[in-house]
């Protein structure tokens, strides 16, 4: 199994009892660095993806979360997370390229605000040249 669907067995031994934690294999659980070189060891973040040990100095990559709180999100897009110098994670992880998927009922009434918004802008501009056009009739009458 890889660290892609180990995600959901790490969140849920999180929950155990410690004495039970140990029997559950998290290939996530951050280990000590090979060789002794320095590496960032792998963790999973508070989303729940499950970051590689990695290099020092190295951008990792890894395709957007499923799901972020309960909101389905595009997985064709990619998270990003740096691994420090020092050998630890940067504290935020950049999942700016994440979008997220909209169903239809939500798509619709996002859709019913930008239409009214437009609407009102369109009234703006409408009764700002009526009244530029009322102004200049009244001064070169």
């Amino acid at each position: 199994m890889g660290c892609s669907e180990q995600t959901a067995i790490n969140a849920l031994a999180h929950h155990l009892p410690p004495a039970l934690q140990g029997s559950v294999p998290l290939l996530c659980r951050p280990r000590g660095a090979a060789g002794g070189s320095l590496q960032c060891n792998a963790s999973i973040d508070l989303i729940g993806t499950c970051w590689p040990r990695s290099a020092v100095g190295q951008l990792v990559v890894l395709p957007c979360p499923e799901y972020i709180n309960g909101v389905r999100y595009n997985t064709t897009n990619n998270g990003y997370r740096e691994c420090l110098t020092n050998g630890s994670w940067a504290a935020r992880v950049n999942y700016s390229q994440c979008q997220e998927i909209l169903d239809e009922e939500r798509k619709s009434k996002l859709h019913y605000r930008i239409a009214v918004i437009i609407n009102y802008l369109g009234h703006c501009v409408s009764l700002g040249a009526l009244l530029l056009a009322f102004v200049l009739f009244m001064r070169l009458r």
